[in-house]
């Protein structure tokens, strides 16, 4: 499928396609692209699964929005839910889909390190160490981190240091109000 939309200016990853647009008359443009070459190809959609002119989607596992990046809700939540893994096999799984949302989980390779290791040992032993290694994941991606367009926002850093220690804060308007991130 990817050939077919080779010209286009879209992500397309397995049957998922994403069209993007500056403004109302980019967006439909593209659109208008897309279908007319699936219709010379021989292309369908299934309407219950297309959305039209929005300004976010779920997409592959991400929450795009105008301003932002995200995990997907749902996929955080599967994770969230996830029973604790009883085989290799399914610590692999466990490992792979912290690795996919890894951008979103800062300091993964540290916190990871426990089932990484056990993921390398012949014998299957869940211990108190891989326990804490599972929650110390699952709280950083229940906090949902996002990126976003920082032109798209007014910003302001706020930093102090010491021979003890250094803080620093980062602030960003959000529709009238100022929210604050503490590093």
């Amino acid at each position: 499928m990817e050939e077919v939309f080779t010209e286009l200016d879209i992500r397309l990853i397995i049957d998922d396609i994403a069209g993007i647009g500056c403004s109302d008359a980019e967006h439909d443009a593209k659109l208008r692209a897309v279908l007319q070459v699936a219709k010379d190809k021989g292309g369908r959609f299934n309407k219950e699964k297309c959305v039209f002119d929005t300004t976010s989607i779920t997409y592959f596992g991400h929450r795009l929005t105008t301003s932002s990046i995200a995990s997907d809700p749902e996929k955080t939540q599967a994770l969230e839910n996830m029973p604790t893994p009883q085989n290799q096999e399914e610590l692999q799984t466990l490992i792979g889909m912290y690795n996919y949302l890894s951008r979103y989980i800062p300091n993964l390779a540290t916190l990871n390190k426990p089932l990484r290791d056990l993921s390398k040992q012949q014998k299957f032993e869940w211990n108190t160490s891989h326990k804490e290694a599972k929650r110390g994941i699952q709280n950083a991606i229940s906090k949902n981190l996002s990126f976003f367009d920082p032109e798209a926002r007014q910003i302001e850093v706020i930093t102090d240091a010491s021979q003890h220690g250094l803080g620093a804060q980062l602030s960003m308007m959000e529709q009238l109000s100022l929210l604050h991130l503490t590093l």
